[in-house]
């Protein structure tokens, strides 16, 4: 099943008419032809299913049959990440995170970060082709970049920041992932600053580590999805 994107369909939507970048995927990349089924979603959970029925050179048609809406995920995971100076590695954080399971992503601006602007824009596309690739109906929320004291006043907890201080820290795997939402916070390449930590300690977010070794940003993003992720899943079976 290939997966296409469209805005601004609903469950009531009959027909769909698709944009330039859509109609190339369609008739380009997967050739598809008029009668054959495609499945769209607008990255809200529904998952609008249909065949084309017509094919024009700036024009492409979907009739619609059926649709279903899914449940939002439960157990939400957040991460608050700084963006790296390389664009590409926060580029791919983005992509693989999604593929794994992440509900928001949120940028900070901390004390050493690099990077204070980003190509939200250009991101947008990034996420929404992760879904189409992972075959997923929620698009993650991206939030602009705020500073660390900004994000500190709304963060979803529980919440967790990975640091690399020589300080005593449960590894991020000995917690149990339960509750509604998960927040973890990944620092710049040149990590949070004792202040930004004893900030973050005194608002009661835990401090963790992602293990022995010096990750990368995105790395460390990507370590703290699949550790959460693992833990909920683990407690999943365990129930079942």
């Amino acid at each position: 099943m290939e997966l296409f994107f469209h805005p601004e369909i609903y469950e009531d939507t009959s027909v769909v008419r698709f944009d330039a970048t859509e109609r190339h995927h369609l008739t380009k990349v997967f050739r598809k032809k008029e009668g054959d089924p495609v499945v769209v979603t607008n990255g809200k959970g529904l998952e609008w299913k249909g065949v084309l029925s017509s094919i024009q050179q700036n024009h492409v048609q979907q009739k619609k049959e059926e649709c279903i809406q899914h449940e939002v995920p439960k157990n939400q995971l957040h991460i608050a990440i700084a963006p790296p100076k390389n664009n590409t590695r926060l580029e791919w954080f983005l992509e693989k995170s999604i593929e794994i399971g992440i509900d928001s992503i949120h940028l900070i601006c901390c004390q050493r970060s690099e990077r204070k602007r980003v190509n939200l824009e250009r991101l947008h596309k990034i996420m929404i082709s992760a879904i189409k690739q992972s075959k997923q109906f929620y698009l993650p929320q991206l939030h602009p970049i705020v500073s660390f004291n900004a994000f500190m006043e709304t963060l979803p907890k529980p919440a967790f920041i990975a640091h690399c201080q020589d300080q005593s820290k449960r590894h991020l795997s000995q917690f149990s992932f339960t509750e509604p939402h998960t927040t973890v916070l990944i620092g710049p390449e040149g990590d949070f600053t004792p202040e930004e930590i004893n900030t973050a300690t005194e608002k009661g977010v835990s401090a963790v580590s992602l293990g022995n070794t010096i990750l990368r940003t995105e790395t460390a993003g990507l370590a703290a999805c699949l550790t959460v992720r693992l833990g909920q899943y683990r407690i999943l079976l365990e129930n079942n």
